[in-house]
């Protein structure tokens, strides 16, 4: 079934929505980073790794919560959040849902290579406000939090597979 010109560039527009989120996170664009928010948009994270307090509601709350740990974190590594498969669906003209898989990464400041952080899925809702495609939930299901290290943050026990 073909795609109308609407949906297609709804797909597009959402798909440089994912792509920004981890490039505006990890660059510590923040102003940007929020603007990709809904105002009542909900960040959560299942389960809880114990990083940042979710869930959380609001882009500014959202936006605080991220540039904090963003802050500390930068401090001894350089984080990546790369998200690939992104799928679209369910699109209703002012309303989408979507899954993206996520890997992250770290690089120690102190040297070595890239350190393998994590890796889920986000499970994503879209809407449609004043001509912009913004995140309206953004859920990461975690499949794998690993590599806990002392003065990551966090809850060391949080550092283990899920079922």
């Amino acid at each position: 079934m073909a795609m109308s010109l609407e949906q297609l560039s709804a797909q597009f527009d959402i798909l440089q929505l994912v792509a920004k989120y981890g490039l505006y996170m990890d660059n510590g664009r923040f102003d940007e980073f929020e603007a990709l928010f809904a105002l009542d948009a909900v960040f959560n994270v299942s389960p809880d790794p114990k990083i940042i307090k979710v869930p959380v509601q609001g882009n500014a709350a959202i936006r605080e919560q991220v540039e904090g740990r963003h802050h500390f974190v930068s401090q001894t590594a350089r984080h990546r959040h790369s998200s690939t498969n992104t799928l679209i669906f369910d699109y209703t003209g002012d309303e989408a849902r979507g899954i993206s898989q996520v890997t992250m990464t770290e690089i120690l400041h102190a040297g070595g290579g890239p350190i393998l952080r994590g890796t889920g899925e986000y499970h994503d809702r879209y809407v449609l406000r004043g001509g912009v495609w913004l995140f309206a939930e953004r859920t990461l299901m975690l499949d794998v939090l690993g590599g806990w290290r002392p003065g990551a943050g966090g809850d060391p026990n949080a550092g283990t597979s899920t079922p």
